[in-house]
């Protein structure tokens, strides 16, 4: 029995408990993941929310949050839905089968590009033009299982452990933990030992000082959730305004290629995904960059990435510097801070600032 992601958070609050011993014959890891696939993949509609925390450590640098909400509704095959809510930042996420929206609920942005695929080729198609993926997106998949195994080096049965939710943990339920293996980083996943839903989700990335982790709780499992068409397809609120989505291309037409990368969190996405553990090394590709799109696939390492942030050209911004105000300039809805006027644009699942001269 592999024990390779038995792991504590160095924050207390993070910390796992220790796998029951296991009696008589061990789980096959193998059939738990197959029943826990079986399940959502036999859900035509359902939704789920998750709480994601990330590890101090893996934030220095970034503007990241630790904690965040997610919430996530699916009607297959092609219309998912996922809302991400943390300190100072709200965004949204639309997919309906013809198109692709996001919203920056904070600020009233939106963005609507086409995006023709079902929820199976959505990953990949958002990851070879945008660059990121949707949050939990691979939870979605039709098969589950097909993409970790692909995915993950090995599996293997850690033990079966308590997952409590509630106040003072009034709900708890029993969960096996099955370990996925990875190059950079390693997965953990709880599943209902009752009901084969993921509860829990851990990565661990083992080439960081004290192996610091991301951990998502998952809760509200609904497998006949009432949702229709309708709930799927963005309507921009009165006053929202509409933004560019920009390309991978347009955006590393102007930055040098880092080198040396490592896996990191970065940029301040909602987004992180289980691509994390098929990464291949440096330069590996997978289904997104650490930071952006949370699911098994999350820790392939890209090239333009640096210090805990995206590379972005010069006359890019992650940020506004201090006070700002909205004003129409240069045919642009801009922001004014400090004599500069700044064009929000959106670029991999996050809202940047280009300057206008």
């Amino acid at each position: 029995m592999s024990l390779v992601l038995i792991t504590l958070f160095t924050s207390p609050a993070l910390a796992a408990d220790a796998p029951k011993p296991v009696t008589g014959q061990t789980p096959d890891a193998d059939a738990i993941l197959r029943q826990m696939s079986s399940r959502l993949g036999a859900a035509r509609r359902f939704s789920f929310e998750a709480t994601r925390e990330i590890n101090p450590s893996l934030l220095a640098g970034a503007n990241l949050p630790p904690k965040a909400d997610i919430e996530v509704s699916v009607l297959r095959p092609n219309k998912i839905m996922s809302k991400s809510a943390s300190q100072g930042n709200a965004r949204n996420f639309y997919a309906d089968g013809r198109n692709l929206s996001e919203f920056d609920v904070t600020k009233n942005l939106y963005a609507t590009v086409p995006m023709h695929t079902s929820i199976d080729g959505l990953a990949v198609q958002m990851q070879e033009k945008y660059g990121f993926t949707l949050p939990l997106l691979e939870l979605a998949n039709s098969n589950i299982y097909q993409d970790i195994r692909r995915q993950a080096h090995s599996v293997s049965y850690i033990g079966r452990s308590n997952y409590s939710t509630g106040f003072l943990g009034s709900n708890s339920s029993e969960c096996d933990r099955v370990a996925l293996s990875g190059k950079l980083v390693d997965a953990e996943i709880w599943v209902g030992a009752s009901d084969r839903l993921p509860r829990r989700l851990i990565f661990t990335f083992k080439n960081r000082p004290k192996r610091p982790q991301v951990q998502f709780d998952f809760s509200n499992w609904n497998l006949a959730a009432p949702v229709s068409d309708r709930n799927f397809v963005f309507v921009p609120p009165a006053g929202a305004v509409k933004v560019p989505m920009m390309t991978d291309a347009q955006i590393k037409s102007g930055v040098k290629q880092a080198k040396d990368e490592t896996a990191r969190i970065t940029t301040d996405s909602q987004s992180i995904t289980l691509a994390w553990v098929a990464a291949r090394g440096y330069g590996g590709r997978g289904f997104v960059a650490a930071g952006r799109g949370y699911g098994y696939g999350a820790v392939a390492v890209r090239g333009g990435y640096y210090g805990g942030v995206a590379r972005l050209p010069a006359g890019y911004y992650g940020a506004l510097p201090g006070a700002y105000r909205a004003v129409y300039y240069g045919g642009y809805h801009c922001y004014y801070a400090g004599g500069v006027y700044y064009r929000p644009v959106f670029y991999q699942g996050n809202t940047v600032y280009i300057v206008v001269r």
